[in-house]
């Protein structure tokens, strides 16, 4: 039975039409289905931990001010 579903030999234009949609059909949902589970787990996800720094704060800890004098334990 399941031969004669797979032989298309005998098949019309209509069925191979038919057929085609179907198929088109079927894996245009996959893939739709597939996005949308992606999105709703993205938005599921919590987002990580960034701290808010200002950049003059960011700035003053990478590269301190030639100007500035050593304090008395730097010198120790």
């Amino acid at each position: 039975m399941l031969n004669d579903l797979i032989e298309a030999s005998g098949w019309s234009s209509e069925q191979f039409l038919a057929i085609s949609i179907m198929a088109f059909v079927v894996a245009a949902l996959s893939v739709v289905v597939f996005r949308m589970l992606r999105i709703f787990r993205m938005v599921s996800r919590k987002p990580p931990y960034e701290p808010r720094l200002r950049p003059l704060r960011r700035r003053r800890l990478i590269y301190p001010d030639p100007d500035e004098e050593e304090s008395p334990e730097e010198e120790k």
